[in-house]
């Protein structure tokens, strides 16, 4: 044997024991030894970056819990927990736990630069001080007052329905386009133009592409995520140089309402007129300008259009869509409905406080959020100095910990017969029961983290679902498979066939 062979020998060897070391400290030494959960998730950062990019986690999680547990070891470092108990643990008011770096490599898509917002900031400190200047942005009395901003594109989206009695539709798409322009009329005071064609020309594209590195590359390595962002922000601007264009329609639509909207204020730079996000936001640049400047605003703006559609969008097929195969549904709340519905159309429509009076209407509302969170992944957080006793298991400081939304709610002792849409299960339960069940409810995060614009999206929902049941007979067309699922972090469907005909 030459000396070179015996090198080589002596490396692999040198290389076998270093593996085998490593899976023996994972395995028995490491502080998470003792969770149970998947061989390979104990011992690589690859098992939950395969899992991911499989695209059905949310359905994943629930069988492992299933299998393992209410604590599951879902990589060396990080678990996710299934106790409905963990949410107010994890995410509750006062709870000390923080975001890791995936929210740090989340960015406005406007330019690829790195803003601070709601979404990206981990600091405790820092995030209340920008929660409590935009607050107010998010009040009942501000959705109330944007909620006429909402009827047109819903008007429309009507009439288009309307044009279409009796064929079959992709109401996946048309939610999109909805969703779109209800979220860019309220925040420009303008809709974007995505029902003229039923679908959300490239931005449903751009959006879908994007998230991928947020969720499977992150969790691989999550320093893997910066360097494919910076390799993506090339390729835009290469693309930019070379059309003169932007790299989706809408931000150079969205910058023109940008300037817009600046243009119309008055001398002294605050809006004439305070009724659209945008009116709003300026409002809150002007108060604060040293913490909340024009880049502030526009990556709140970016943040609040996409957010919007996002949720919405993904939502309104499967609420449409369970409501309208459960048997009985769509007949007792049309009937529900019929005692607010006046005649002359969607002016006439009841407002969002007068739906949220209806019981049979929230409480399907909060079905379809239990049974189809929109958020797909286990919302990881780090644990603080001190660590946390979570079931009996100690997780030091420094852990990935998160709650999967769709396990909780998926608790056969909290919600029986979990995989049933059953409206009445709200109406059923008592005070103590539905506080319990809408405090696991992770449809817009949890406690200090909550989505603010959740009120506006509830309002959207409201209004549409009301208005689809109050106009039409919705009816389902080919068998469930025929949906397509994908979960990039968002839960969408695709190939929602419907055919809406007259009541």
């Amino acid at each position: 044997m030459d000396i070179t062979s015996e090198h080589h020998t002596a490396l692999v060897v040198a290389l076998s024991v270093l593996l085998l070391s490593y899976i023996v400290y994972c395995r028995h030494f490491h502080p998470l030894a003792s969770v149970p959960g998947p061989f390979l998730a104990s011992i690589t950062t690859a098992w939950l970056a395969h899992a991911y990019w499989r695209q059905d986690w949310h359905k994943y999680a629930i069988q492992l819990h299933k299998q393992y547990g209410p604590v599951v070891r879902i990589g060396p470092n990080a678990v996710d927990v299934g106790d409905p108990e963990a949410v107010k643990v994890i995410y509750g008011a006062g709870s000390k736990f923080f975001k890791g770096q995936w929210y740090g490599e989340f960015c406005s898509p406007s330019a690829g630069r790195a803003r601070r917002t709601l979404i990206t900031i981990a600091d405790k400190t820092e995030h209340k001080k920008l929660r409590r200047m935009i607050d107010p942005l998010y009040t009942l009395k501000a959705a109330r007052e944007s909620e006429a901003l909402f009827n047109e594109p819903i008007d429309f989206f009507v009439q288009q329905m309307n044009a279409k009695k009796g064929q079959v539709v992709d109401m996946a798409d048309w939610a999109v386009a909805l969703a779109v322009d209800a979220f860019t009329s309220m925040t420009y005071g303008k809709p974007y133009g995505c029902l003229n064609e039923g679908q959300g020309d490239d931005m449903l594209a751009f959006v879908h592409n994007n998230w991928m590195p947020y969720t499977w590359i992150n969790a691989l390595a999550p320093w893997l995520s910066s360097l494919e962002k910076r390799f993506r922000n090339l390729q835009v601007a290469a693309k930019v140089i070379a059309t003169g264009k932007p790299p989706v329609q809408i931000f150079g639509w969205v910058a023109e309402q940008l300037k817009k909207g600046y243009a119309a204020c008055d001398e002294s730079g605050r809006p004439r007129r305070v009724l659209t996000m945008l009116e709003r936001s300026i409002r809150v640049q002007q108060d604060h300008p040293e913490e909340f400047g024009r880049d502030s605003v526009e990556a709140h703006m970016f943040e609040v259009v996409f957010a919007g559609f996002e949720t919405c969008g993904a939502t309104i097929p499967k609420m449409l869509y369970h409501i309208s195969t459960t048997p009985g549904c769509q007949d007792r709340l049309r009937s529900e409905l019929a005692a607010v519905k006046r005649p002359s159309g969607l002016d006439g429509l009841a407002t969002y406080d007068e739906l949220t009076q209806l019981p049979y209407l929230n409480a399907c509302i909060h079905e379809s959020y239990r049974i189809n969170p929109i958020t797909g992944l286990s919302l990881s957080r780090k644990v603080p100095e001190g660590g946390v006793t979570m079931n009996g298991f100690d997780i030091p400081a420094g852990i990935e910990i998160g709650i999967t939304p769709q396990v909780p709610v998926s608790n056969e002792r909290i919600m029986p017969q979990p995989e049933l849409f059953r409206p009445e299960r709200w109406l059923e339960a008592t005070k103590e029961e539905r506080a319990l069940m809408e405090r696991i409810d992770l449809m817009f995060g949890g406690g200090q983290s909550r989505c603010p614009g959740n009120v506006f999206a509830a309002a959207l929902l409201h209004k549409v679902v009301a208005v689809v049941y109050s106009n039409f007979r919705v009816e389902f067309i080919g068998p469930p498979s025929d949906i397509r699922e994908t979960n990039r972090f968002p839960v969408k469907w695709e190939n929602v066939k419907m055919r809406l005909t007259s009541i």
